[in-house]
C-alpha cells in the first residue's frame, strides 16, 4: 500500500525531520517526491510487532 501525502504549504519537512521519522517508524518506508510530497510504502513481509 502506497499513501501520498501534500503537506505543503502547511509543512515543509527538513531532511533532519524526514531522517527522524523515518528512525521512529521502521516499519514503514518514507520518500519525498521532487513536489514535496511525503510518500509513506508499507513494508510487505517480515515480522509482525506486538
Amino acid at each position: 500500500m502506497v499513501v501520498t501525502l501534500d503537506l505543503r504549504p502547511s509543512l515543509e519537512l527538513t531532511d533532519e525531520q524526514l531522517e527522524s521519522i523515518c528512525r521512529r517508524n521502521p516499519d514503514l518506508k518514507f520518500e519525498r517526491s521532487a513536489q514535496g510530497e511525503l510518500i509513506v510504502v508499507a513494508l510487505t513481509g517480515g515480522e509482525i510487532k506486538q
